[in-house]
């Protein structure tokens, strides 16, 4: 057993090139949401559910529409942040269904200050074997932000490699 000296070893923090994730980008969707219904206040803030009513996703490995039915728990804390908790069923155009998970912090700008970027979260996939079972063996990141003018989210999911 080492007597954890090594650590004091600056050069054991600096990470290779090889050692930094790069994006692969899988898909995009447009998902429409429902009307958002305030449950209640909990200790940790506002409990929101938001319906998700459909939409559609496209990528270069997949592609379909986002089954209706799904929900997204949104609670809204006091300091101005929402955690995102959706889980959700998509189809793909050969007809295979896909449940995803995603979570992640939704960091509201102050007010009256412009969105400057999207959201984070870390969708999780539970694919069948086959075509689409990469889904279940990554680590993939998302991107989240309202489409203007519409009932709608705008979701950019990206393989970390």
């Amino acid at each position: 057993m080492s007597d954890l000296r090594f650590l004091d070893d600056p050069g054991l923090y600096v990470l290779t090139p090889a050692s930094h994730p790069h994006l692969h980008w899988v898909y995009t969707a447009l998902v429409t949401i429902g009307p958002v219904e305030e449950v209640g206040q909990r200790p940790e803030g506002l409990q929101r559910v938001i319906p998700i009513t459909g939409g559609k996703f496209r990528g270069p490995r997949l592609q379909g529409s986002i089954i209706p039915g799904g929900m997204d728990w949104n609670l809204h804390r006091s300091d101005g942040t929402s955690l995102v908790e959706a889980s959700y069923f998509m189809r793909s155009d050969d007809g295979v269904v896909i449940k995803i998970t995603n979570g992640g912090v939704n960091i509201r700008p102050e007010p009256g200050a412009p969105r400057l970027r999207p959201s984070f979260t870390t969708p999780v996939f539970a694919a069948p074997e086959g075509r689409y079972a990469f889904l279940n063996q990554g680590v993939f990141v998302g991107t989240l932000e309202p489409v203007p003018g519409e009932n709608a989210v705008r979701i950019g999911v990206f393989q970390l490699v």
